[in-house]
């Protein structure tokens, strides 16, 4: 189970075995794949995992060969996703305020598609005395510069702080903001703002692909990452990475015919792919020579003329309805 979850298809698996005599136990076991299409790939997978544990395993070889005298097996069943209905919050109880709170509280940051506003509202309402200051930035960016610069007191954010928010803080104050994170898109990662959708066109036949395989696509060699360490993150080579594992044309992911030594253009959102994360889980920036074929961002973000709406992120798609060599990262 291990050999196939190496290969990505299988998200994860349990085991459950019943307590009873010696040869009457029932055992279940459960699979989760990431979707119908890993399911189909990963029982073509298994004939190679297990091709390879008996070349390389006397002891599974020796298993493969009497299992048929140790269990028998049933017949499985398969289940679908179905999302839970919402929490009933109708018994939570209201906010009281702990402490009077007097004198000016200055929040600067994202507006959160208004919602700053209305929580200054909501907050004014218990704490009258309180006086409040908002701003009207269109991102994230600089939000915790607020913080250090003693310019703030509140930095609302629509993602999660990054190592260039985080370590001028650190190196002004001697430790690390403290972040509340309400929600994300993302999957089992901090630091996903968006829940990302790989897009590609119609024509083209790819039907899978890795993170660690988007990493290689959208990002480039790098010498190291950065790493948490005793409340500090510091730089080490552990998350390096060579240019040889690059992924440039869409014969590396498996593509062949046309697309056999055709590059991969990549279209990207520029406040995400282009700031570099360097670290083992992140896209990095590419380098000169590799660009990020369209760097897009939000109509809010953009000059209000027409070279402003050319770099909107509308379209990036309509692009990529006609070209069938690329890729994109959505939000």
């Amino acid at each position: 189970m291990e050999g196939v979850r190496a290969t990505k298809h299988l998200v994860r698996y349990t085991m459950y075995l019943e307590r009873a005599e010696v040869g009457q136990a029932q055992a279940f076991l459960l699979q989760e794949y990431r979707d119908n299409v890993a399911f189909v790939a990963g029982g073509k997978a298994k004939a190679g995992v297990r091709t390879k544990l008996e070349a390389s395993h006397a002891g599974y070889q020796k298993f493969q060969k009497i299992k048929d005298t140790l269990r028998s097996d049933d017949g499985g069943t398969f289940a679908a996703y179905t999302e839970l209905p919402p929490p009933d919050l109708s018994d939570l109880p209201s906010y009281q305020a702990e402490v009077k709170i007097v004198g000016g509280v200055r929040i600067v940051g994202s507006e959160l598609k208004n919602a700053v506003v209305q929580l200054a509202e909501g907050f004014m309402k218990f704490h009258p005395e309180a006086k409040l200051t908002t701003s009207h930035i269109p991102s994230s960016e600089g939000g915790i510069a607020g913080l250090y610069f003693n310019a703030s007191d509140v930095a609302p954010m629509g993602d999660d702080a990054k190592i260039t928010d985080v370590m001028p803080f650190y190196n002004a104050f001697g430790y690390m903001p403290t972040e509340i994170s309400v929600a994300t898109g993302g999957y089992e990662k901090r630091g996903s703002l968006f829940a990302w959708a790989i897009v590609v066109n119609k024509d083209n036949p790819l039907e899978e692909i890795s993170v660690d395989e988007l990493e290689r696509v959208f990002g480039s060699e790098r010498s190291g990452g950065w790493e948490l360490v005793n409340n500090n993150y510091l730089y080490t080579a552990k998350h390096a990475r060579s240019a040889e594992s690059n992924l440039r044309t869409w014969d590396q992911l498996g593509l062949k015919g046309e697309f056999a030594g055709r590059q991969i253009e990549t279209f990207g959102y520029c406040a995400r792919v282009l700031r570099s994360t360097s670290n083992g889980t992140g896209f990095t920036g590419r380098k000169s020579g590799t660009p990020i074929s369209w760097k897009y961002v939000e109509a809010k973000q953009s000059t209000p003329d027409a070279a402003g709406a050319a770099v909107a992120s509308e379209r990036p798609l309509e692009a990529l309805a006609k070209n069938k060599y690329a890729i994109a990262l959505r939000h």
